[in-house]
């Protein structure tokens, strides 16, 4: 008896996590087991993100913005934005760059 488990991938398709929105499934680079997803960062940098680490992610941004927020980690609004909800951004925050 041969039993396989499937598992049902949820679309991320539109969602938000960090400053990176999720615009497609990215087929080239997934796998059976893992789906990674095209991202566009508000910067408007596209890269490609496991799903299942969207939500894990400490700074959810491309890398350029990662490091920017990284070396602006003394900035006052620094712990403001990582008590935000993952789907939502702290404007003033974002500005502050």
């Amino acid at each position: 008896m041969n039993c396989t488990i499937s598992k049902k991938i949820e679309d991320l398709t539109g969602k938000k996590f960090g400053l990176l929105t999720v615009i497609r499934r990215d087929d080239e680079h997934s796998s059976d087991r893992n789906v990674k997803w095209i991202c566009r960062c508000e910067c408007g940098t596209e890269i490609s993100r496991y799903g299942f680490r969207l939500p894990t992610y400490k700074v959810p941004a491309c890398p350029v913005c990662k490091s920017k927020i990284m070396s602006k980690s003394k900035h006052p609004l620094y712990f403001t934005y990582y008590r935000l909800p993952k789907d939502q951004t702290c404007q003033e925050w974002l500005d502050s760059f």
